[in-house]
């Protein structure tokens, strides 16, 4: 279990009053600018998804949906301002090595850069300073047309709250993905296969949200842990897009009983092991265990409800093939199999 320090990523049940904090946030930024950032209008109060709980996290960075473009095209001008007045000076350096918002100044880069680590140490760790200073002697001597473009995220981002930023960026354009595959996969969908894969992606949601706080709670206390929440929602993401690939396109493999069966008891260890390891992970801290305790079925509650609403859902589509293989017992076998890869995976290492 990774231990480290307290994070700033808002999460669901125990972190409500987080959330509740971030829509204040979202209230101060609406009077900050006349045109507020898209990432503002959710409600934080009371996320349903996992997409809007990070628009809620965004929303708290006043500079951020201006200069990554969220839910819109990138304001440069406006971001450079934001950042200027807020003193966010790594953002500042980023700018002006890349002639966003205004022209390309590695010099003005540079003296910003030496302000920053003077008038506030913490502005960025050493480390992160260094990569700015590097970016800005190749800047330097590279021809004006040719100067490297700094890509915040990938050579600059360093601190955890930096990583939990470009981590949310990312995750929100994934979720957009999500957004727009499952509206393709409901237009071509009978009315009644509708309404079942509406109250299967309802379950999916819920499952996600539960799956995230089960994985930050394996992360205990730490400033890692809304990272490997993110994580893990994004895999189970990844796996729900597969899933309704295959039974969209009629590619689900068939499976036999036996198989479903030795899945499912294979689950049932995995399952188990994972529970077991955590709580005693836990031992010393009582807060862990009751976290676990309580997220980690849930979770599991949610996935059951999901798998068999995608088995009625596979029966219906597959149904002029039944008679071949059993679509029901097929979809779970699958799913079955994503679940243990899913109790597996550690989001932090990625794998």
């Amino acid at each position: 279990m990774v231990q480290s320090q307290p994070i700033m990523r808002p999460l669901p049940g125990r972190m409500q009053g987080a959330l509740i904090a971030a829509a204040v946030t979202i209230a101060a930024l609406a009077a900050t600018f006349s045109a507020e950032p898209a990432t503002a209008k959710a409600d934080c109060r009371q996320p349903r998804d996992f997409a809007q709980l990070n628009r809620c996290f965004l929303a708290q960075f006043a500079c951020i949906g201006l200069y990554f473009g969220i839910d819109r095209a990138p304001d440069y001008p406006r971001a450079l301002k934001c950042f200027e007045d807020r003193k966010e000076w790594n953002f500042v350096v980023v700018m002006y090595v890349n002639g966003e918002g205004a022209p390309r100044d590695p010099q003005k880069a540079e003296t910003v850069l030496k302000l920053g680590q003077r008038t506030d140490p913490d502005m960025a760790p050493p480390e992160e300073a260094a990569a700015l200073q590097k970016a800005i002697d190749k800047c330097k001597l590279a021809p004006h047309t040719s100067c490297p473009r700094v890509d915040y995220c990938r050579d600059a981002a360093y601190t955890t709250q930096e990583l939990e930023i470009c981590d949310a960026i990312g995750q929100f354009a994934e979720e957009a993905r999500l957004s727009r595959t499952i509206a393709g996969v409901r237009r071509k969908l009978s009315a009644p296969d509708r309404a079942i894969f509406d109250r299967a992606v309802a379950e999916f949601k819920a499952y996600q949200l539960e799956e995230m706080q089960r994985a930050y709670d394996c992360v205990v206390p730490g400033s890692f842990a809304g990272l490997a929440g993110a994580g893990q929602a994004g895999f189970v993401r990844d796996n729900f897009l597969k899933l309704i690939a295959k039974i969209q396109t009629h590619q689900l493999k068939p499976a036999s009983v036996g198989e479903y069966k030795a899945a499912d008891d294979d689950l049932s260890r995995v399952y188990s092991d994972d529970y077991r390891e955590h709580i005693k992970q836990g031992d010393s801290d009582q807060s862990v265990i009751q976290d676990y305790n309580k997220t980690a079925p849930e979770s599991q509650h949610h996935w059951f409800k999901l798998r068999d609403l995608l088995a009625e859902l596979a029966t219906s589509l597959y149904r002029y093939q039944a008679k071949s293989f059993d679509p029901a017992v097929s979809i779970k076998t699958a799913m079955t199999k994503f679940r243990i890869a899913e109790l597996r995976y550690n989001p932090l290492l990625g794998k």
